[in-house]
């Protein structure tokens, strides 16, 4: 869900910087916003009886902030207040649902039937209670966000769906949408799923090969998730900024993927792939402002190499017979 908005708000960014080529930008936008608010959830949704997403996850962070305060501060809210915070998640949930792997189980029971009204008592009640338990919200906060920064974090590796894990899923799941048991029993026959008995070995020695080898020293660093979520990023957004400041509009999708991780209910991998996989533009922007940084081209000894790239930041290429 989180990559919708990351598309449009970069998309926005940049059509501001590159109006010049605002249909194009304009395309790019509006083909992903087809599909993922019309096509996916009004079309092919049904088909597949796919249940619609609720708007839990905008409250994740905020709840759990809440539910802190609880945790430590039983009385921080009043008979009113407690009204208030029990019409979108009910009290008891929040008093000793606090968790500080997860914001998961509060809103897991976040009520869908809330009203608008209801919503917003609950976010002012919030803001009320962030300027009274500043150290909670902020500990509630990074408890939780902090593996985007710990070196120390690894990748997870999800190999199977374990029974386990695939009956939380459906008490989770089944709890939010009441379904009935035999429909929840079916429901967690489809979730579970296995590998071939005869890879097992294989998986078995790959997932301890990565383990071992971020447990190494110095080398351990490359399998680290902060690495690819928050240190290289940075180094590079760096680098750039130094050398070659036309390419900062790139970083512009990196830094709202980036802001998701912080609203993210865990510090799951999954969540931090868009990341990853950009690693390569990353090192690619970094070695070109290395190599042609614009500030020490204009005293080097080539003159017709400074020309061509300032001309390229300036105005895009011409063919000599004037036809574009």
């Amino acid at each position: 869900h989180p990559g919708i908005y990351i598309v449009v708000a970069s998309g926005i960014c940049l059509l501001v910087i590159y109006r010049r080529y605002w249909k194009q930008f304009l395309i790019s936008l509006s083909l992903p916003i087809g599909f993922v608010y019309i096509i996916f959830p009004y079309l092919l949704f049904p088909m597949l009886h796919v249940v619609p997403a609720g708007s839990q996850d905008v409250f994740g962070p905020m709840l759990s902030q809440t539910a802190r305060v609880l945790r430590d501060h039983p009385d921080a809210l009043n008979s009113e207040e407690r009204e208030t915070l029990h019409k979108v998640v009910p009290y008891r949930v929040m008093a000793t649902g606090y968790s500080t792997a997860s914001t998961d189980y509060v809103k897991g029971n976040f009520r869908q039937d809330s009203s608008l009204s209801e919503r917003l008592d609950y976010l002012a009640l919030w803001a009320r209670q962030g300027f009274r338990y500043p150290i909670e919200y902020f500990e509630a906060f990074f408890t939780i966000q902090s593996a985007w920064f710990s070196p120390d974090r690894g990748w997870d590796i999800f190999d199977n769906l374990y029974p386990g894990t695939a009956q939380h899923v459906v008490d989770l799941v089944g709890h939010n949408n009441r379904l009935p048991f035999n429909k929840a029993k079916q429901v967690r026959q489809q979730l579970y799923f296995d590998g071939p008995v005869q890879l097992y070995p294989a998986k078995q020695f790959m997932r301890y090969t990565f383990h071992h080898l971020h447990e190494a020293p110095v080398v351990g660093i490359l399998f680290a998730k902060p690495l690819y979520t928050f240190y290289l990023p940075f180094i590079v957004f760096a680098v750039v900024l130094i050398n070659k400041r036309r390419f900062l509009p790139a970083f512009i999708p990196a830094i709202f993927s980036f802001g998701v991780l912080l609203i993210s209910p865990m510090d799951m991998s999954r969540y931090a792939l868009p990341l990853l996989e950009a690693t390569p533009l990353f090192l690619g922007l970094a070695i070109l402002s290395l190599m042609y940084p614009q500030k020490y081209l204009q005293n080097s000894k080539h003159p017709k190499r400074y020309d061509r790239i300032v001309a390229e930041d300036t105005e895009p290429a011409i063919p000599e017979d004037g036809h574009a």
